[in-house]
């Protein structure tokens, strides 16, 4: 019996007697092997029994003089990997043009020059192994009696099957010329002639490696020579017979008929054994040689000792080589309660300790802030998250300050900023360290008292129609509250435990946002895109799986805090659905995130210098100063168009007097200035009128526009933001008063 080795890739799964071979995830780390070495013209022949869609490329094929008896390492692919290995000849198997071939440099040219088939044209097929049925080569499924007398021969009555198709059969073989030997592919009972020559059989055995690649899923071997078991034989017999469709109205058991299909097991069916557990071959720490106890990459183990020195070095030099945090500075560290945030807290108490060899020099303070209100948790559950967090953060002795995202939706109140501590907020903010309250929840229970707020936040996460939309609003309003309170209590730094695997995530959302002019602010190791604070981000070229398990070597306590994507399908937003695939991608490939940064860190975008060209909701540079032939502008007509008709259309609308488009939004000049609390002078200081989603629009950045487009009115964003936009708007308008009264920079001159 012919059968698959049982050294194989590791994305492999063996069934039916090693005679199946079943690919389980990725598309790569799926080579299989012989068992045993081909002998001069046996054919070695498989069936793709399935495929799998959302992939590219198809099966490879071909030999090998590795023996996987060896046990050596096996790369990804056998294409090109195991071919540039030297000593394999491998091919890849396409919906078209097989035959090819490889002359005796190496190189692939056409295969049509004239040859003599190995399998001949009879029934029989004649082999130096021995001889079988030709229809054995042909693709199962698709064969029909010739006539209805009982003839033994078969005929195709299809012939567009694909050599990539279910069903189809693929050979491979060598055949011997002289001191060296040519390989053979068969497709689908037709030999494409020689595809490799020149090849040294004399100085190894050959053993024949597929390779379940791209769409190809599983494959099984064929038994061409031996005797084959009396169920197989029937099996196939009854197959070569029926069609898929006449096999259900067998009067069969039911477990017969599944035997039976096995040749047509459909996307998505269970099959078979239970998976055996992988034999991981104990490592040693590529530092010191002691055994290690973690691999964080393929061939990065380390022991304890050498991982938190390497996790150290790597937190310390982000800090040091960026000369941005100086010493005796107040920094604001924001803690979420996950992973990384407690990863990021516990390296700076370990270096704040007396322990550490070199102390950090900055002054730390902790900030929480609770997102409950967006998943609409209790106060009781509010509490009790906010106390867990709050116990962690009292622990390290550093100024802790808590927050509610509702906040936000208020920042013009004044004293707006609660402390947790049982101790006054003086201590705060004299920097030192306050006292661990007796009992910190009788003192949460006077934060939660923004109701109006709270409501007001969740009108407006209600307009919005999109995940995508709530999330990005959410982050920010976060960063929002961040900048707030360092402003107020002197920090001139914002630390946050952004890890390499979240910012891959971020730098690919942005881009499928339309934030592509944000990336560089968002992922870089210090955002500077405010003026007097700057976000840094020491631990970003930490993968998650490094954060994981330093937390878990030195029992760092998290927090599960739910959020709107929370048991949500994948598809539920973009963020979240980039998230299932950087990190799907990441568990195959472990240099997916980093390669994602490294390009990401090409990426500059130019500081603007004036809050008027900032975002108001996001404050990141205003990408919408854009000609009027752009694709922009040519939106900004349509939607005008669409909802204007007898009014004069503008791609300037957002400074037209009917700005409104016919809706009730609309204010006119004259109801403007009727309700200007100043004298035409240019100093109104008046609040209380409403802003159109036009003069909002104008002041967003274009993700930000897709963010509030569907906003039924635009007077729910949080004050801050509308507060800004009509600032912006009174300066736009006295600047256009006294424009005539300025000097320009050819007069000055």
């Amino acid at each position: 019996m012919t059968r698959f080795h049982p050294y194989h890739g590791q994305n492999i799964r063996l069934l039916h007697d090693n005679m199946v071979a079943y690919r389980e995830t990725s598309f790569a780390h799926a080579l299989t092997f012989s068992e045993k070495p081909l002998r001069p013209g046996e054919i070695f022949l498989v069936e793709i029994e399935k495929n799998e869609r959302g992939w590219s490329g198809h099966m490879r094929i071909g030999l090998t003089q590795f023996n996987p008896a060896d046990h050596f390492e096996l790369p990804q692919y056998a294409l090109p990997d195991l071919h540039n290995m030297g000593k394999s000849w491998i091919f890849a198997v396409t919906k078209s043009h097989n035959k090819v071939m490889l002359n005796e440099e190496g190189d692939t040219e056409n295969g049509d020059e004239p040859y003599q088939s190995v399998i001949g044209d009879t029934d029989i097929v004649q082999t130096p192994q021995g001889s079988f049925n030709r229809s054995l080569l042909l693709p199962l499924g698709k064969l029909l009696p010739s006539n209805k007398s009982g003839s033994n021969s078969y005929h195709m009555p299809k012939k567009n099957v694909l050599p990539t198709d279910v069903g189809s059969r693929i050979g491979i073989m060598y055949k011997v010329n002289g001191d060296t030997a040519e390989m053979r592919f068969i497709i689908n009972g037709e030999d494409q002639g020689p595809c490799a020559r020149y090849i040294p059989y004399q100085g190894g055995n050959l053993h024949a490696v597929v390779d379940v690649y791209g769409t190809t899923k599983q494959v099984r071997i064929i038994q061409l020579y031996g005797v084959s078991t009396l169920q197989n034989a029937c099996r196939d017999k009854i197959l070569q017979l029926t069609s898929e469709e006449d096999l259900n109205k067998l009067p069969l058991p039911k477990k017969l008929k599944q035997f039976l299909r096995y040749e047509f097991v459909q996307e998505g069916e269970d099959i078979s054994p239970v998976r055996k557990e992988k034999i991981v071959e104990e490592r040693t720490c590529m530092k010191c040689e002691k055994t290690a106890v973690l691999v964080t990459r393929v061939n990065d183990a380390f022991c304890r000792e050498c991982f938190m020195v390497y996790v150290t070095h790597k937190f310390r030099a982000a800090i040091g080589k960026s000369k941005l945090i100086r010493d005796g500075e107040s920094v604001l560290v924001g803690v979420s309660g996950c992973q990384a945030s407690s990863c990021l807290l516990h390296l700076i108490q370990e270096g704040l300790s007396g322990r550490a060899h070199k102390k950090l020099r900055f002054k730390p303070g902790l900030i929480f802030i609770d997102e409950g209100a967006t998943v609409g948790m209790s106060a009781e559950e509010r509490l009790a998250s906010c106390t867990q967090v709050l116990e962690v953060m009292e622990k390290t002795g550093f100024p802790c300050y808590l927050k509610a995202l509702e906040q936000a939706m208020e920042l013009d109140r004044e004293g707006d900023t609660t402390c947790t501590q049982s101790s006054d907020c003086e201590s705060d903010q004299q920097g030192r360290a306050p006292n661990t309250p007796s009992n910190p929840a009788h003192n949460l229970t006077k934060f939660h008292q923004y109701d109006k707020a709270e409501e007001q936040l969740k009108t407006l996460l209600n307009s919005l129609k999109s995940v995508t939309a709530k999330e990005d609003l959410i982050k920010s309003l976060r960063q929002k509250i961040l900048l707030d309170l360092a402003h107020k209590e002197g920090y001139s730094k914002v630390m946050l435990g952004d890890c390499s695997t979240r910012l891959a995530v971020r730098l690919l959302t942005d881009i499928s946002e339309g934030r592509g002019a944000h990336v560089a602010m968002d992922t870089a190791f210090a955002d500077t895109r405010c003026s007097d604070i700057t976000i840094v981000r020491p631990i970003r070229d930490f993968s998650s799986k490094e954060v994981a398990m330093y937390n878990i070597l030195n029992n760092v306590p998290s927090v599960f805090i739910p959020t709107i994507t929370t048991k949500a399908p994948d598809s539920v937003s973009i963020e979240h659905l980039t998230e299932k695939f950087v990190t799907g991608l990441q568990a195959e490939y472990p240099s997916t995130t980093s390669n994602i940064m490294r390009t990401g860190e090409k990426l500059h975008t130019e500081k603007k210098n004036t809050s008027e060209k900032q975002c108001a909701i996001c404050q990141g540079p205003l990408d919408t100063d854009v000609p009027l032939s752009s694709a922009l502008s040519a939106v900004q007509f349509s939607q005008t168009v669409s909802r204007c008709s007898s009014v004069t259309l503008s791609l300037y609308s957002t400074e037209s007097e009917g700005c409104g488009g016919g809706d009730k939004s609309c204010q006119s000049k004259e109801e403007k200035e009727s309700e200007c609390c100043g004298r035409g002078d240019g100093s109104c200081q008046s609040k209380g009128s409403k802003l159109t989603q036009d003069e909002v629009m104008a002041t967003l950045c274009y993700a930000c526009r897709l963010l509030i487009k569907d906003l039924d009115d635009v007077n729910k964003l949080p004050r801050h933001i509308l507060n800004d936009i009509s600032q912006r708007q009174r300066r736009v308008r006295m600047k256009t008063e006294i424009e005539e009264f300025l000097l320009n920079s050819a007069e000055t001159t």
